[in-house]
């Protein structure tokens, strides 16, 4: 019986695509994209540890690898064949893990608004002390304070300058529980996970790196991982920030179905 919480849109001899949320998200984040998506795929959308209903489980399940196995071991019981791989933030680093270590399981491969990781275990370290940090606001001043402060960050700036999406989104993450985001921060945060960067090399398969413009972070991280791989292309959207597909719906169908089909 599978751990993790997920749910199978399916038609016949579709591919199957693999959707995997960013933090504080859940499957239903990709709801409105799935008539569209279903067109061409059967769709496995995933709640991600400490996220949906994937909740209360082992406190040793929370991290990437088991993480992983999980997902590959519900893609194995489906039965399913030539499988692509979308995911968003937490979701893309998740995603270019399983297509790094499943090279042979996966066609293709979008990473939107993700990055393989911090190369240096100084840095690694850092970015779990501010995990730490994030923690302490989530167990002292609550899920809302905690919201509001996240979404304040400059990743975001395009979705503050929108009060009534920002509300409409920080109202749908109220959902989460505290505890279980607690587990996700610490298991699977930037600064838990394992780098990725001298394993870009090895990418088998074509891979999309979409990032917002406003998003120069990951912008510039994008191009490097261009520089790493030949199988890396990178996709800008100008007027976009962190959360493509929340902010540019759609837009960001516009580039991913030409990608996927051709």
């Amino acid at each position: 019986m599978a751990l993790l919480s997920y749910r199978l849109y399916t038609l016949s001899n579709r591919p199957t695509l693999i959707l995997l949320h960013g933090f504080l998200g859940s499957q239903m984040d990709w709801l409105e994209f799935i008539p569209s998506l279903n067109k061409h795929f059967s769709i496995l959308a995933f709640d991600l540890p400490g996220h949906g209903s994937s909740i209360n489980l082992n406190k040793r399940q929370y991290n990437f690898r088991d993480c992983a196995q999980e997902i590959v071991g519900v893609i194995r019981q489906q039965r399913t064949n030539h499988c692509f791989l979308l995911g968003y933030s937490l979701g893309g680093r998740l995603s270019l893990y399983l297509a790094l270590t499943f090279p042979k399981m996966f066609q293709k491969l979008i990473l939107e608004s993700a990055s393989p990781g911090l190369l240096m275990r100084s840095r690694r370290q850092q970015r779990i002390r501010t995990d730490r940090q994030w923690i302490k606001i989530l167990k002292t001043q609550g899920l809302r304070y905690f919201l509001k402060k996240w979404y304040r960050q400059p990743i975001f700036d395009s979705v503050q300058k929108n009060y009534r999406r920002l509300r409409t989104l920080i109202n749908t993450r109220m959902k989460n529980k505290p505890q279980e985001l607690i587990y996700s921060l610490r298991g699977m945060g930037l600064g838990a996970q394992p780098s990725l960067w001298h394993h870009l090399k090895r990418l088998s398969i074509p891979t999309l790196c979409i990032t917002g413009g406003l998003d120069q972070k990951i912008q510039t991280l994008a191009q490097v991982m261009a520089q790493h791989s030949p199988r890396i292309q990178v996709t800008i959207l100008p007027d976009s920030g962190h959360n493509i597909h929340f902010e540019n719906p759609k837009i960001f169908l516009q580039k991913i179905i030409p990608f996927l089909t051709q």
